[in-house]
This record gives structure tokens, sequence and C-alpha cells, in this order.
């Protein structure tokens, strides 16, 4: 009983410290979406009182000004989101490296639809192999086939 209240005990400490990591990356990512998603909200309400009740609230230049504002803030936004995301997690940095510099520890190839990586069958877990496939190479292979069809 003592091995199992111990293991219950340990998961509940490895739980709530992933909650709280959560929470530290959730919160900036929140912020941002929240400083850009409230402009957005006002102008759409100033534009639809506008045209549905025929009031003039805000000139047309001003709100078409507002708009590129507001454009140019959610085009900020990405990289700010992928920045707090690269800062905050490091298995999101680890899978973002492996998925860019194709780490597998296999050579890469190019191919003329791309660039591909040569994995093992160990990569890729049993779920997500597709119907036949025995190994990496059948992997690549079977999902050369799909996408040339």
């Amino acid at each position: 009983m003592n091995f199992i209240d111990d293991a219950f005990r340990a998961l509940a400490i490895i739980s709530k410290q992933l909650l709280i990591a959560s929470t530290m990356l959730l919160v900036p990512i929140v912020g941002v979406v929240v400083l850009i998603e409230l402009p957005i909200a006002a102008l759409t309400v100033i534009v639809v009182v506008q045209y549905t009740f025929r009031v003039k609230l805000i000139d047309p230049t001003a709100l078409a000004l507002f708009s590129v504002f507001i454009n140019l803030a959610i085009v900020l936004s990405y990289p700010v989101d992928f920045f707090v995301f690269c800062s905050m997690s490091r298995q999101f940095r680890a899978t973002f490296v492996a998925m860019i510099t194709c780490s597998s520890g296999q050579p890469s190839t190019n191919t003329s639809a791309g660039r591909t990586c040569a994995r093992d069958a160990a990569a890729v877990p049993d779920a997500l192999m597709p119907a036949g496939a025995t190994d990496g190479g059948d992997v690549m292979e079977l999902l050369q086939e799909t996408t040339t069809l």
C-alpha cells in the first residue's frame, strides 16, 4: 500500500508542476491574443453599428487607418507568440529544431517534392504507421505514393 500511495503522491506532484508550467505558458499567449482581439472587436462593433443603423460614428478615413493598424498588430503578434513558445517551452524548441534541421540521426534526402527526412521505424509510433507498413522505408514509400496520386 505504501508504494501505491507514494506513486499517487508523485503523480500528483508531477501533474501540479505540469499545470503550473502550462499556465505560465498560456498567460502571455492569452494576453497577446486579448490585446489583439479587443481592438478588432471594437472595430467590428463600430462597423456593424454604422452600417446597420446608418449612423456615422467614425470617419471612413479614420476607420480605414484604424483597420490598417489592427492588421499590423495582428501580423506582429505572430512572431511574439512564436518567441513566447520558444522561450517558455523546452519541448517546443526541441520539436521545432528537429523539424527544421531534420535531426533524426538519419541523413535527409532532397526530392523533387521537397526535403524529406529518412527516419527509422522506431521514430514512427505504431499508431501512426499506415496499414501495410513494416518499417520506416515502407512509410516513406507509402507517403510518396499517396502524395503522387
